[in-house]
């Protein structure tokens, strides 16, 4: 998979297809190139134009620069019941009011997804039906940073799944308003997964896991009148527990418009 910036304002790069199935390559052909990770822009109108400029494949950017709401962990949890965003874009959660039943409110018109709706604007403007890339934190992520708030393993992974599932259905969906012919190439980053104690919660994990994908799925096929436009491709085999420890692993999702 191609690289862009990861808040490093580093330029594209081929991309890595070696591992990729038929089905991820089917949206981002051999040797493109398109961006992973968060761009250091501060302007969002100058981020877009990058991502259409640069890559092959248009990469939807995140820009924690610009704030801190659009940091990877602030847009998975806001929205979420118990989670509040600060004046300048940073989050605070109060454990007590955790909820992995409670739904999840998706609102692009939050400072979290400036960059989104931006670049949604940008491609209708520019009457873009290309393929798309965009990405999302991974429920293993989410779920050790809850942790870190306090939150017990089975309490923070049920609402991480929540949570990442709840804006994964949101966010595809908008793109599909916004640009229907596109095909969309969703990665799952999990960039916390490698940190200290997620190895000893690998069964809550793996149900978190394969939680996030069955949610996800029976969604698209809900929102599809039963077809099935989700396919599971696993860029990188890795983000399962090997050696007694979790590595960073990155997950892709291929949806049809």
């Amino acid at each position: 998979m191609g690289a862009g910036s990861n808040g490093g304002g580093q330029g594209p790069q081929v991309a890595e297809t070696t591992v990729a199935s038929a089905r991820v390559l089917d949206v981002l052909e051999p040797g493109s190139t398109t961006g992973v990770g968060s761009l250091p822009h501060r302007d969002a109108a100058q981020a877009v134009d990058f991502a259409f400029d640069a890559y092959d494949l248009p990469a939807i950017p995140s820009l924690p620069s610009r704030s801190p709401a659009e940091s990877a962990i602030a847009q998975a949890v806001v929205g979420a019941a118990g989670v509040t965003l600060g004046q300048y874009g940073t989050i605070a959660v109060d454990v007590d009011r955790l909820d992995p039943n409670a739904p999840v409110d998706t609102d692009l018109q939050r400072d979290n997804f400036v960059g989104f709706r931006t670049f949604l604007e940008a491609a209708a403007n520019r009457r873009y039906d290309g393929p798309i890339k965009w990405q999302f934190v991974g429920p293993i992520s989410v779920g050790v940073a809850l942790r870190r708030a306090g939150a017990s393993p089975d309490l923070a992974f049920a609402v991480s799944v929540q949570a990442v599932s709840g804006h994964l259905r949101a966010l595809s969906a908008a793109v599909s308003r916004a640009l229907p012919n596109s095909r969309q190439l969703v990665v799952l980053d999990e960039v916390l997964a490698q940190c200290a104690g997620a190895d000893r919660h690998h069964d809550v994990i793996e149900r978190a896991a394969s939680g996030i994908l069955e949610s996800f799925e029976v969604a698209e096929r809900r929102r599809s009148h039963g077809k099935a436009p989700v396919g599971c491709d696993r860029f990188v085999p890795r983000g399962r527990r090997s050696g007694g420890e979790w590595e960073a692993g990155t997950l892709a999702l291929v949806l049809d418009g």
